[in-house]
């Protein structure tokens, strides 16, 4: 009986110690962090209207995952941003785009689909018109409530060298960075991002620069800046909630 008494004051104790905010409850189904993964990048060098690129990898399977890429592009002429982008089979959703043409065109886009199984997946980009390129780099969010609360998109022509914007980045939450350009750069400095990747398109001059940040909130200046100034460029940035 002294026994069961002392177990009966001690679980008290615990729920009183608990509810009194003494002792962390924990949450319901378990608590989810935040993390941006760059999991894949894929190149087509040759002139394209759709670009098919197969079993890419998306990262590892979660409830919470959202698989977004950055898309670049370049092509001689006056031309848009791409069409639309299907992630295994199924459409996604345009996040932030931008088609910016001197002599010739460099397009950016970023598009988002939530993908709770598998770690691999086609993506296929669709354009109005041919383009001459295309490179894509695959990210993989975890733990995002699937909403882009801001972005911004930025150009530069022949007179600059580092497409910038401001955008608003959840406490808790990460932003990715995109960038196409052409006609000059080999390569790119980060600004308040980690770069993932800086890749020229095959061996024709034109690069991609894609990268990450979870390490800021509020209001966050982005700067890509590239090492030789672009004949024409184009940037997108946005940021995800936890």
């Amino acid at each position: 009986m002294k026994k069961l008494t002392s177990l009966l004051i001690a679980l008290f104790s615990l729920v009183w110690l608990t509810g009194a905010g003494w002792l962390p409850l924990a949450k319901s189904g378990g608590a989810v962090s935040f993390s941006i993964a760059n999991t894949d990048y894929v190149e087509d060098a040759t002139s394209q209207t759709t670009y098919t690129f197969t079993g890419r990898a998306i990262g590892s399977a979660a409830a919470s995952r959202v698989v977004v890429v950055v898309v670049a592009s370049r092509v001689s002429g006056a031309a848009s941003a791409a069409s639309g982008v299907t992630i295994g089979g199924s459409s996604a959703s345009l996040v932030k785009s931008l088609a910016t043409t001197v002599t010739n065109t460099d397009t950016i886009d970023v598009y988002q689909l939530a993908i709770a199984a598998g770690t691999t997946a086609t993506v296929v980009v669709t354009y109005p018109a041919a383009m001459a390129r295309c490179g894509v780099a695959v990210y993989s969010v975890i733990g995002s409530n699937g909403v882009v609360p801001s972005g911004a998109a930025a150009a530069t022509s022949a007179s600059l060298t580092a497409p910038s914007a401001s955008i608003t980045v959840p406490v808790g939450g990460g932003s990715i960075v995109g960038a196409s350009g052409g006609g000059g750069p080999n390569t790119a400095t980060a600004t308040n991002y980690t770069q993932d990747l800086a890749n020229n398109i095959g061996a024709s001059g034109t690069i991609i620069v894609a990268g990450h940040d979870t390490s800021h909130s509020g209001s966050t200046t982005y700067t890509i800046t590239w090492d030789a100034a672009a004949a024409e460029s184009a940037a997108a940035f946005a940021a995800w909630s936890p």
